[in-house]
């Protein structure tokens, strides 16, 4: 963390997580085929999926800490886990109605591009929060 900083790390997240749904999203629909690979395929690429959300989640928590001030961090950080809290209901919903809607590899390939916006976002738009500490 020290070596790459926070927003770094968020981006190798990002890129990681969106490459694992595009490697997800190639499998065959069928994992039942035996001998073709498709269910290690399919168990690497939530395993970087979950690597990639260990990368993520702990750096945008301290993201937000890093730019709020010491009378906001509780209220800033509230809201951050609150936000996850609201996307862990209505992603899934929104993800099986996807599913049963466009089929089985559409939601993978959404997923992969809706990564993309914040990480747009970082790289164009989001000071360095230490650059950010020191001007202040």
């Amino acid at each position: 963390m020290k070596r790459l900083g926070q927003r770094k790390v968020v981006m190798l997240g990002m890129l990681i997580a969106a490459g694992a749904f595009v490697w997800v999203a190639l499998i065959p629909p069928t994992l039942a085929v035996e001998g073709s690979g498709a269910k290690t395929s399919f168990y690497l690429g939530l395993g970087l999926i979950s690597f990639a959300t260990g990368l993520i989640l702990p750096s945008v928590s301290a993201l937000v800490s890093l730019y709020s001030g010491a009378d906001e961090q509780g209220r800033n950080l509230g809201i951050l886990r609150s936000a996850g809290s609201l996307a862990r209901v209505i992603g899934p919903v929104t993800a099986a109605l996807l599913y049963f809607h466009f089929g089985s590899h559409f939601w993978v390939y959404l997923g992969g591009a809706l990564l993309m916006l914040p990480a747009i976002w970082i790289v164009r738009g989001l000071p360095d929060p230490a650059v950010e500490r020191a001007s202040a």
